[in-house]
């Protein structure tokens, strides 16, 4: 037993400090180590797993982000909408029943 209030306080305070020291420790001791960089990989974050990966069965929006990043298409739209080739070196429209032909 205590010979005064004021020492079981003081024993308390300690019991608080060590006590935060060592949650302290605990806490941060996982951000000594550093991650390894690996140049030839690429790392993002995505707010969920993608469904697919292939893109004629992607319908959710991870799957369509990712295929995007994976995939080439024949054409690609630029910032005002427009179609322009992607792996397509050329396209025209020949006539009004023809909607696009595409050189590859």
């Amino acid at each position: 037993m205590p010979c005064c209030a004021n020492c079981f306080q003081i024993s308390a305070l300690r019991l608080g400090v060590l006590w935060a020291l060592c949650a302290e420790l605990f806490f941060f001791s996982g951000c000594s180590h550093p991650t390894k960089f690996d140049p030839s990989s690429l790392t993002f974050v995505i707010e969920a797993n993608p469904v697919n990966l292939d893109p004629r069965f992607a319908t959710d929006g991870q799957s369509q982000r990712l295929d995007g990043l994976i995939f080439s298409g024949l054409l690609a739209r630029d910032s005002q909408m427009n179609l322009h080739g992607d792996l397509a070196e050329s396209r025209d429209t020949p006539d009004p029943l023809t909607y696009v032909r595409i050189s590859v």
